[in-house]
Parts: C-alpha cells; sequence; structure tokens
C-alpha cells in the first residue's frame, strides 16, 4: 500500500514538472517575442534620431564624411532586411555594427564646436542619446528571457518536449557595445 502511494506520488511530481516544462516552454516563446518587439522598436526609433541628427549635421561635420555614409549604408541594408525578423542574425550582427559606428559618429559630435554651438544639433544629439539610453535595458530584457528559455530547453525534460512541440531555440543574443 505504502509502495503504491510512493509511486503515485512520484508519478503525480513528473507530470508536473512535465506541464509545468510545456506550458513553460510556450509561455516564454511568447515572452521572447514580446521582448523582441520592444528592442525592435527601440531601434526603429533610434534609427530616426540618427537620420535626423545625420541629415541636420552632414554640413557640420566635414571630417566625419566617410563615418557618416558607412553609417547610411548599414542603416539601408538593415531596411532591406525583412520586416519579420524575429530569428534574423544578420540584423542582429548590422545593428551591432551600427551600435559602433554610432558611438564614434556622437563621440565625434559631442566633441564638435559646429554641434554644441547649433542649438538644434545640440537636441538632436540628446534626442539620439535619450533613445539609445532606453535600448540597453529592453535589450537586456530580452537576452534574460532568451537564457531562461535555453535553460528551459536545455534540461532533460525540455529535451524530450520540445522536439515533440517542434520548438527549436533559433533566437539569438543580441550584443550592445558599452
Amino acid at each position: 500500500m505504502i509502495l503504491l502511494i510512493i509511486l503515485l506520488v512520484i508519478i503525480l511530481l513528473v507530470g508536473i514538472i512535465f506541464y509545468s516544462t510545456y506550458f513553460g516552454l510556450l509561455s516564454y516563446k511568447d515572452l521572447i517575442l514580446k521582448k523582441l518587439a520592444a528592442v525592435d522598436a527601440r531601434l526603429i526609433s533610434r534609427q530616426k534620431a540618427v537620420i535626423t541628427f545625420i541629415d541636420a549635421a552632414q554640413e557640420a561635420m566635414p571630417n566625419e564624411a566617410d563615418l557618416i555614409y558607412n553609417i547610411r549604408k548599414i542603416i539601408i541594408s538593415i531596411n532591406e532586411l525583412p520586416k519579420r525578423w524575429n530569428n534574423n542574425e544578420d540584423r542582429f550582427k548590422l545593428e551591432n555594427q551600427l551600435d559602433i559606428e554610432l558611438n564614434t559618429l556622437f563621440t565625434a559630435a559631442l566633441n564638435n564646436p559646429n554641434i554644441q554651438n547649433n542649438i538644434y544639433l545640440s537636441k538632436y544629439v540628446q534626442d539620439f542619446i535619450n533613445t539609445q539610453s532606453l535600448l540597453p535595458s529592453a535589450v537586456k530584457e530580452f537576452n534574460e528571457t532568451l537564457r531562461a528559455y535555453k535553460s528551459l530547453i536545455n534540461s532533460p525534460i525540455g529535451q524530450f518536449l520540445a522536439p515533440k512541440m517542434h520548438i527549436s531555440c533559433s533566437f539569438v543574443e543580441y550584443y550592445i557595445p558599452q
């Protein structure tokens, strides 16, 4: 009798673990897509702020013409990618490359007297800085959610359930250079 009760408890525990892992996988996948949409919204607003600044500051920064050209080229490449880019590693690589170029441009802009003395250009730089400051927190939330999802998929039960549910972890982490 006691053996039967122990066996039932073990079966119940295994069932609860399977149930929680199954719904955990489903909810994490939805959560990842929501966090990714938040990152995408930040990236789009950053891109608009950058384009506005570049259009206004191009004449004030003739020494940075090559850098501005590279930034425009990267933005065009990003915009040529499909709009639904949930698992698009190319998009992340281009956005990271853009981050590096933008850090260089805005460091130069902050040290440029033509930018500092122009109220409009200073405002555009500040708009970019404000937009850029919101991005790391969205990226951090996305990456943390993705790591939790990956650990659930890589668990023994996740390894068993994920193929049966046709769930894979093709999402990539997003990196923001400091």
